[in-house]
């Protein structure tokens, strides 16, 4: 699922697809890396987030941790992940 599609964007699509196929996995892969867009999609309910510009060896990997039941994030995403959280700002962005 990607973020910038025509008529619904990305994160609406997972917000759909989870509320008929609670079950179903999706991984965003995007270009965006802003925390705004990460977090949406996370909140809509994305296993994963990775980055286009991820090697096709890491995108394998993440479609595959994603179908295994695991979350896939570019490493440079998990870290704002992670820094978002240890400075207390993923509440702030997610009011916005």
């Amino acid at each position: 699922m990607d973020i910038d599609m025509p008529n619904v964007n990305g994160i609406e699509g997972v917000k759909l697809i989870h509320q008929h196929f609670p079950s179903i996995q999706i991984l965003m892969p995007t270009v965006f890396d802003d925390d705004e867009k990460i977090f949406a999609s996370i909140c809509a309910g994305a296993s994963g987030y990775i980055l286009k510009k991820s090697t096709p060896v890491q995108i394998l990997q993440a479609i595959e941790d994603v179908y295994n039941g695991g979350a896939a994030m570019t490493a440079s995403v998990a870290r704002q992940v992670i820094r978002a959280f240890q400075q207390n700002t993923f509440i702030e962005t997610m009011k916005r």
